[in-house]
């Protein structure tokens, strides 16, 4: 399963986005036995941007990262392979930019993963 976590344009706007974030993942992950579930997939994902085609700003993404890093590091995880990942509208135009970010370890892709060639484009740039 990939956890998907992130925040909605009003919460973004009243800065709440490291509550929001921290929210959702120890809720998510309250049940979890990390020594059982060795590979963790977390996808930072502002429900601002999911199909709008309009992606966060490279310094948002790689703050709220490092913030999903700190949540995580905080929870006992240590026995567990996590990767980051970005989603909300990633594309050919952003894709190298946002890779380029130290903590991303990947993208969950929507609709560029529709076309074979747009799809293409970004996994050519990684």
């Amino acid at each position: 399963p990939i956890l998907c976590v992130g925040e909605t344009l009003l919460e973004r706007e009243k800065e709440e986005t490291p509550l929001v974030l921290k929210r959702q993942i120890v809720t998510a992950f309250k049940e979890v036995d990390f020594k059982k579930n060795k590979t963790i997939l977390i996808a930072y994902e502002p429900i601002w941007a999911i199909g709008t085609g309009e992606a966060a700003d490279i310094i948002d993404i790689d703050s709220n990262i490092k913030i999903i890093k700190n949540i995580i590091n905080d929870i006992n995880t240590k026995d567990c392979n996590i990767c980051l990942l970005y989603g909300g509208s990633v594309d050919e135009n952003n894709a190298s930019n946002i890779f380029s970010i130290n903590e991303v370890d990947g993208f969950l892709i929507g609709t560029s993963s529709l076309s074979i060639d747009s799809f293409y484009k970004i996994y050519r740039q990684i």
